[in-house]
C-alpha cells in the first residue's frame, strides 16, 4: 500500500462501494496508462510526486502525458478569447511536442511563457494578488502543494519530457469532456490516427465507482 496515496475511492451512498486508489493498464505494448483515481493524502503530494517521477525514471519512459481539468468558471480574459477548452503545459524536455499540439489547435496555458508554467511562484501569487495575472483562478499548477505542480517541478529538474494536457469543464456529466479528451491525447501519442473512429469502453471496476448516474433535472 502506497503511503504517499489514499488507498481507496467510493461513492459512500446508497449501494456503497470502493475500489483501490490507482490502477495501471496496458496498452498493448504501446505504453501504459496509469489512472490515480485517489488524491495524494493530505500533506504528501511532494512524496508522490517524487514516488512516481522515480518510478518514470526506473523503467526509461520516454514521454509521459499528463490529463488533468479545471474549472471552467475560473478562466479569464486570456482564456475565454480562443474557442479551444484544451490547454497545455510541458517541461522544458517536453518542449519538442509545443509543435505538434499547436497543429491540432491546443494553445499553450496563458500566463506560463513557452511552457505554460512558470518556476517563479513569488511572481505568480504577487500577479493574482493583484488581478494582472493571465492564468486561470484555479490552475493546479499555480499552487505550491499542488500535486501538478509538485510533478512539474519534479521532472522538470529530471530532464522528463512531461506535457500535462488539461480541459477547461464544469460541473457534471463529464463523460463526453473525457472521451473528448482522451481522443486526443491518443492521437497525439501516435495510439490511434487522426479522424479514427475510436469507441472507448469503460473498465469494470469503474461501474457505480462513484455512485449512479446525476439526476437528469441537474441538466
Amino acid at each position: 500500500m502506497d503511503p504517499n496515496m489514499v488507498p481507496v475511492c467510493g461513492n459512500g451512498g446508497p449501494g456503497f462501494s470502493i475500489s483501490t486508489g490507482c490502477e495501471m493498464f496496458d496498452l498493448g505494448g504501446k505504453g501504459y496508462a496509469l489512472l490515480p483515481r485517489a488524491p495524494p493524502a493530505p500533506g504528501r503530494a511532494a512524496a508522490a510526486a517524487k514516488e512516481l517521477a522515480d518510478l518514470i525514471q526506473s523503467h526509461g519512459v520516454e514521454e509521459i502525458f499528463l490529463l488533468a481539468s479545471s474549472y471552467a468558471g475560473g478562466r479569464r480574459d486570456a482564456q475565454l478569447g480562443d474557442s479551444s477548452r484544451l490547454r497545455y503545459m510541458v517541461t522544458t524536455p517536453a518542449l519538442k511536442l509545443s509543435e505538434r499540439l499547436r497543429s491540432r489547435g491546443i494553445p499553450v496555458m496563458e500566463g506560463g511563457g513557452d511552457k505554460g508554467w512558470v518556476e517563479d511562484l513569488e511572481q505568480i501569487e504577487k500577479d493574482m494578488n493583484d488581478g494582472t495575472s493571465g492564468a486561470p483562478a484555479f490552475i493546479a499548477s499555480q499552487r505550491r502543494s499542488s500535486f501538478l505542480r509538485r510533478l512539474l517541478e519534479e521532472c522538470d529538474a529530471r530532464g522528463i519530457a512531461l506535457c500535462v494536457l488539461l480541459m477547461f469543464v464544469f460541473e457534471g456529466d463529464n463523460s463526453a469532456d473525457a472521451a473528448e479528451m482522451a481522443g486526443v491525447a491518443s492521437e497525439i501519442t501516435g495510439l490511434s490516427t487522426a479522424g479514427e473512429e475510436l469507441e472507448w469502453k469503460i473498465p469494470s471496476s469503474w461501474q457505480k465507482n462513484l455512485g449512479g448516474p446525476p439526476e437528469s433535472m441537474l441538466y
